[in-house]
């Protein structure tokens, strides 16, 4: 697989701002009458070492993937990650590594690659969810929800998604598109990401969902693989008013469902040679295969009980009990009012959602139930 031309592109500019810094402090000292030996010029080295050029392999507008492979291997594809590569004047002994199939010698060193993968397991950890909160947002009108967004703009509100469990199932793919309908299994392991908002003025629970399978393998009959960095499903509960999905830096409507491929990776074409995709829409939906692999872990979520006043009224649980409830149960809550008294309605982490004063509640995130109560 050849290196994507935005990459050639980026490398070439880079070396020729570089070089055009170079000839232009030479020259301007030289004009100038200042001294340009080569020690005269060892101020400037830090300056031109520190260029650099940061591509993100999910970024946003213009920012490319980058897809390398040395060896056979594929560099840079199949995870989350910053690539960086630094320009410096200093010289090393090439190759850098062990065995040397040939002999040893001095270049200027450039394109030192660094990588800062998203490891697997941190998709299991609560802990480390911040790893994810720019891979999955919930992008939507500025205003129209009551929660208090995570990101906003004058524009849009952006909320994060909460990974509850994750499934080891084998998975077909329904109705693959295109260049993907020999490719209708799929290897991996999927989290599941739940987002849930409450329309502003009313108590309409909206519950948005996105799939995720990290390094995912498509495969045919004949065993053809296909690797791609990450394949989602979006969908949604309650139909709840349409938003846009941004995964990995790719925005999707709600309303369009299906199957997703994003991260940059290689398809083959009608012509023989392989193009690097960003991204594209692969089947219709997915479904398991029997017998069910089953969940192979699961997200658990604090819930804590409060009240406005407790001299009005008490709760069951009791106020203050702190409840380890798993992702996607439900935890049964009830208002007492005390006399002179009356139960208003309950609030999740300060927004309404029920005025029952016994209910049922869903839990997606840590949450805070308190009751509101009021003077008769």
């Amino acid at each position: 697989m050849s290196v994507p031309t935005e990459y050639t592109t980026a490398h070439s500019r880079l070396a020729n701002f570089r070089n055009s810094i170079l000839a232009e402090l030479v020259g301007g000292r030289v004009k100038a009458g200042l001294d340009a030996s080569h020690s005269g010029m060892q101020k400037y080295s830090s300056v031109i070492q520190s260029l650099s050029v940061t591509p993100y392999l999910f970024g946003e507008i213009q920012r490319k993937a980058i897809v390398l492979q040395l060896k056979g291997n594929t560099v840079g594809a199949g995870k989350i990650r910053q690539v960086r590569a630094d320009y410096s004047l200093t010289e090393v002994e090439y190759p850098l590594q062990p065995p040397y199939s040939v002999p040893r010698r001095k270049l200027p060193q450039v394109d030192v690659f660094a990588y800062e993968a998203l490891k697997d397991i941190e998709l299991l950890d609560k802990t480390n969810i911040a790893n994810l909160k720019s891979f999955v947002l919930a992008q939507t009108t500025s205003g129209f929800f009551a929660d208090t967004p995570h990101i906003e703009n004058a524009v849009y509100d952006y909320y994060e998604f909460i990974p509850q469990d994750k499934y080891r199932n084998g998975i077909v793919l329904t109705n693959p598109i295109g260049t993907y309908v020999k490719y209708h299994h799929v290897r991996g392991e999927y989290v599941c990401m739940y987002c849930e908002l409450i329309e502003k003025g009313t108590l309409n629970k909206c519950i948005y969902i996105v799939d995720i399978i990290v390094d995912a393998v498509l495969y045919s009959d004949t065993n053809e693989e296909l690797a791609v960095p990450v394949l989602f499903r979006n969908y949604a509960f309650l139909t709840p008013p349409d938003i846009t999905y941004n995964v990995a830096g790719q925005r999707v409507p709600t309303g369009v469902k299906g199957v997703w491929a994003c991260g940059g990776f290689s398809v083959p074409s009608q012509y023989g040679i392989p193009a690097v995709v960003s991204f594209g829409r692969v089947a219709d939906d997915w479904d398991y295969e029997e017998p069910l692999g089953g969940r192979v872990w699961v997200n658990a979520f604090d819930v804590t009980m409060a009240v406005n006043d407790e001299e009005m009224g008490y709760t069951v649980p009791a106020v203050g009990t702190v409840t380890k409830v798993e992702a996607t149960d439900s935890i049964d809550v009830v208002a007492y009012p005390n006399e002179g008294y009356e139960f208003l309605q309950w609030e999740r982490n300060g927004i309404p959602v029920s005025n029952s004063s016994s209910m049922s509640y869903q839990v997606f995130r840590d949450t805070e139930l308190k009751a509101v109560f009021a003077r008769k």
